[in-house]
């Protein structure tokens, strides 16, 4: 077996510059700075179901139903997105997690605002955070890792979390400027206004990113 003799490339700045550099990579790293945008919903999603319990749409008890539904639905959906990652690929794997993502926030959203089901609710929150992190994880670890060379793969990975980081941190500085401005008894509407569009323009700047699927992860 050949043994590579280069000197290793790995360490934080060589990632930075191999990220902002290599055309796959910085495709792959600009639609999931997008995407985390979204992610911010999820530090608020009790304050929407307290708004809806305050508002006399939904119960403390279905509120408490809903937080037992959820992880299960959740984990469910984050065990049938493996599968499918490798049955479709990265790519069409991506575009159908983000329309479940948006079916299940949409549930989640207009059961709170119309008093639905708590079973609905549940479900429709679970499909949300398990298809998202899906996403998420596709996004910022899986594809990242099969367009990167072996010898720095796990400092473009290192990097790739630091930049969702900030990306999470922008996202919840929107959702806390936009409760803050429009209140909390608007907050859901308010995310889908915000999510459904950046998922949209993820969808479309992942279509200009290859396939990773596939690739020798053996490459230097």
């Amino acid at each position: 077996e050949a043994v590579n003799t280069n000197k290793p490339r790995g360490g934080v700045f060589n990632a930075f510059k191999y990220i902002f550099k290599d055309p796959q990579v910085r495709k792959i790293m600009i639609a999931a700075m997008a995407f985390a945008l979204v992610t911010g919903i999820t530090s608020y999603y009790t304050t929407v179901l307290k708004a809806s319990s305050d508002g006399g749409l939904i119960t403390e008890e279905m509120i408490s139903i809903v937080l037992v539904i959820f992880p299960f639905v959740n984990g469910l959906f984050t065990l049938i997105c493996g599968f499918l990652s490798d049955a479709l690929g990265r790519k069409k794997a991506c575009y159908v997690f983000s329309g479940v993502a948006m079916i299940g926030l949409i549930l989640f959203v207009l059961g709170t605002q119309f008093g639905w089901s708590y079973i609905i609710i549940g479900i429709g929150w679970g499909m949300f955070i398990g298809t998202l992190w899906s996403i998420t994880d596709t996004l910022v670890l899986v594809m990242p890792s099969e367009a990167t060379p072996t010898d720095m793969r796990a400092s473009v990975l290192g990097v790739m979390s630091l930049l969702l980081s900030v990306g999470m941190a922008l996202s919840i500085i929107i959702f806390t400027v936009a409760m803050n401005v429009f209140g909390t008894d608007t907050l859901g509407i308010v995310s889908l206004i915000i999510c459904i569009p950046l998922t949209i323009v993820s969808c479309i700047l992942l279509t200009r990113v290859k396939e990773t699927k596939g690739n020798d992860l053996n490459a230097g």
